[in-house]
């Protein structure tokens, strides 16, 4: 559900982004001058940004869905699950505290 969420979240804010670019990129070709210049820089500079995360988030996906180490997390939280660890803690210090009373 989460995944879900935060894919939708990237693919409206590189959709934006790229739009912006394109706008900005179209907005310039219709001055004179150095703002010409400046405005083809920016909007290619936005467009390659919106590809570049694009890609990212692509191949993060992938290896998500591919790579079980990379799905597992952090190793010291499964451990933590698997054996309890939390528990026994918490069990060991309350006898720590009742033993100073």
């Amino acid at each position: 559900m989460i995944g879900t969420l935060i894919l939708t979240f990237l693919l409206l804010h590189i959709a934006a982004a790229l739009a912006i670019g394109f706008w900005l990129l179209m907005t310039s070709m219709k001055q004179e001058g150095w703002l010409k210049s400046l405005g083809t820089v920016f909007a290619w500079l936005i467009i390659a940004l919106a590809i570049l995360l694009m890609l990212t988030s692509t191949v993060t996906g992938i290896r998500f869905m591919t790579d079980k180490e990379y799905r597992k997390g952090c190793p010291m939280r499964e451990m933590m699950r698997q054996d309890g660890m939390q528990q026994k803690m918490m069990n060991q210090d309350m006898m720590q505290q009742q033993s100073e009373k």
